[in-house]
């Protein structure tokens, strides 16, 4: 019946006296069969009101102005409205789902141009590796054309077409301004929150833990009342965004014990951290997998299973941290296995020097091209924590092995790298001296205008 109704105020060339009888009917027939305190019983009400506001006058209509009528159109535009401004300069911040032709397209480029400027890419930086949330940026200056596209934090890839000639694609450093910052900060609770009231962003903070990461155990070892004093420098893009920021010197007081670190860079341009006795802070083992964490269930003989219910030995260490949280391979090593094992869940075991592995359980995904074979890095994303296998919530079960036997990797003393070269240890005192003296100026300067 409803149906009918609504069809029959659809039928072309009805009058409006009839449209509304039919209305009026169809209104009826709702407040008729619907109950007294259901939504439905509105419809009247409302659609009479759209009805009323629809018959209103609008003040917008004119009809004492005659405007003239023109039967044909223009053939052409004015040249000078067709001609493009001599310089001009387009930006796209990549969203997701963006392609590099629809891009380039869409800042004026004919296909032909973009299918050159892909092939001449390819041998610098493919432009079809476009990420989101980086710039490309078009700039038309007296008859050349260039295309930037910011890759990473150092570089960005520059094509180039001067008139008629052909493309060119070159890798260029980034045009950075950098500002060097100072920051203190004293733990309460948090090391994230404590730092971020004391005016420090979470980049920076993640690059404090790893310069610290094989001294000190982030998951465990923080007290309330330790400190930090951070000497690092931000990099800002020509659109004012912070690009990157690198730790200078550091100063991390854990539990009464003063840790130091500066950064220097070799004659060989290799990069790294070294304490101010020219130590390598980089130690064969990291002190824990996940960068910041809980631990939920420590290294235990004899330990009753949350889900089986029965006591038995826990081999490993349990890190609390939210799904999706970043795993890290400890040390250098192969690859032994990854996938499913048993109550682990996602799981991956790595072969390291001296018969060492570790093992890493109830993952929730695994890294990027992490696979049986593969060659990983210290501090590589081997896999993102998760609660597969028997899991009561997510978490990270990490062991340590020597050939088949369980160590508490809690007590693992781990060797420090190679310390500074004999031959540089003269330029290291001299570089490292002026770091560490320029963060400690400007920390008395910044506690001189705190305390006025």
């Amino acid at each position: 019946m409803q149906q009918k109704m609504i069809r029959s105020l659809f039928v072309k060339e009805r009058t409006l006296g009839d449209t509304l009888s039919r209305l009026s009917r169809y209104w009826w027939y709702i407040w008729r069969r619907t109950p007294l305190h259901h939504p439905r019983k509105l419809i009247p009400y409302i659609t009479t009101l759209l009805v009323l506001l629809a018959m209103l006058p609008s003040p917008d209509v004119r009809a004492d102005i005659r405007m003239a009528h023109e039967e044909w159109l223009p053939a052409e535009l004015p040249a000078t409205d067709l001609q493009a401004t001599p310089a001009t300069v387009r930006d796209h911040v990549l969203a997701k789902g963006d392609v590099s032709s629809r891009v380039l397209q869409s800042m004026g480029f004919e296909y032909p141009d973009v299918l050159a400027m892909e092939k001449v890419s390819k041998n610098v930086f493919s432009f079809r590796k476009l990420r989101t949330g980086h710039r490309v940026q078009r700039d038309d200056d007296d008859g050349t054309v260039r295309v930037f596209y910011d890759v990473d934090s150092k570089d960005r890839l520059q094509l180039e077409k001067k008139g008629d000639a052909a493309w060119q694609a070159s890798l260029q450093p980034r045009p950075l301004r950098r500002f060097s910052q100072y920051t203190h900060g004293v733990i309460e609770g948090s090391l994230f929150m404590d730092a971020q009231k004391a005016g420090m962003d979470d980049g920076t903070t993640m690059a404090l833990i790893d310069v610290f990461a094989w001294d000190i155990d982030f998951a465990r070892n923080l007290r309330k009342g330790d400190s930090f004093d951070v000497y690092y420098e931000e990099a800002y893009d020509d659109h004012g965004t912070l690009v990157s920021s690198s730790i200078l010197a550091a100063e991390f007081v854990n539990r009464g014990k003063s840790y130091s670190a500066v950064r220097y860079t070799d004659k060989h341009g290799k990069e790294g951290y070294y304490a101010l006795n020219g130590s390598n802070l980089k130690k064969d083992f990291l002190k824990a997998p996940v960068k910041y964490s809980r631990i939920s269930s420590r290294f235990s003989h004899a330990r009753k299973h949350p889900i089986l219910g029965y006591t038995r030995a826990h081999k490993g260490v349990d890190y609390a941290s939210p799904s999706g949280t970043p795993i890290h391979a400890v040390a250098n090593g192969v690859i032994k296995e990854a996938g499913r094992h048993g109550g682990y869940g996602r799981y991956v075991r790595i072969n390291h020097r001296k018969g060492i592995n570790t093992r890493y359980g109830h993952l929730s995904r695994y890294g990027k091209g992490i696979h049986r074979g593969v060659h990983v890095t210290q501090g590589q994303v081997i896999g993102y924590v998760g609660m597969s296998g028997l899991a009561t919530g997510p978490h990270l079960h990490f062991e340590y092995r020597q050939g088949n036997k369980a160590i508490n990797p809690l007590s693992v003393r781990s060797e420090a790298g190679a310390p500074i070269a004999k031959s540089e240890l003269v330029r290291f005192k001299a570089a490292s001296s002026v770091l560490y003296r320029s963060m400690k100026v400007v920390a008395e300067k910044a506690r001189a205008t705190t305390w006025g």
